[in-house]
């Protein structure tokens, strides 16, 4: 029979798990660096393919995201076997992201209903969504406003109907997931 635990005991056992969850979050640097530069090549790289070839298939660079695909799998079944502790919080941050999977897909598969100049906007605009409230799970306002900085990138990028799209999801992305992801890293690094 376990014995109960006592009002600083129990104020200690939390403080444990929230400093724990917090770490579990930080490892999160890894998922903004890669599908910020993955999405930053594939930007650019389609607007190079549309501007500057006679290629006529420029989204074929967005190939580039199955091996990151993959590289995520990897890391967060790897990551997910040394949680020494899970709570509520981190289960509720892996479902945000998992259910940002589906809402993607159909947008980048349903292309031709929507319309191709619309699917950077759109998945921006989700992007911007999920990155705010991962934002505000960590606690880190950096990624809270780069999710802002999504969401208004994702509006300019939706009036542009040509290949100017690309660059502005290119900077979106740069300002929304890659500076977040570098700050979370430098914390991460110096916890």
């Amino acid at each position: 029979m376990e014995k109960p635990l006592s009002n600083q005991d129990s104020l200690i056992l939390i403080t444990q798990m929230i400093n724990q969850t917090k770490q579990n979050y930080q490892k999160s640097s890894f998922y903004f660096l890669l599908w910020g530069w993955v999405v930053i090549i594939g930007d650019l790289g389609h607007y190079y393919l549309m501007e500057f070839t006679n290629y006529p298939y420029p989204y074929a660079i967005w190939l580039i995201s199955v091996p990151a695909w993959i590289a995520c799998a990897v890391y967060g079944t790897r990551q997910s076997k040394q949680v020494t502790v899970k709570t509520h919080i981190d289960s509720l941050y892996s479902f945000i992201w998992i259910s940002f999977i589906f809402p993607i897909l159909v947008i980048i598969f349903g292309g031709t209903v929507i319309g191709p100049y619309y699917i950077t906007g759109s998945i921006m605009l989700l992007a911007g969504y999920a990155v705010i409230i991962t934002g505000k799970l960590l606690k880190f306002k950096p990624t809270i406003y780069g999710g802002i900085v999504l969401w208004i990138t994702a509006l300019l990028a939706l009036y542009f109907h040509d290949s100017t799209q690309y660059l502005i999801g290119a900077i979106g992305v740069a300002l929304g997931y890659l500076v977040p992801g570098y700050m979370l890293k430098n914390k991460e690094e110096n916890a």
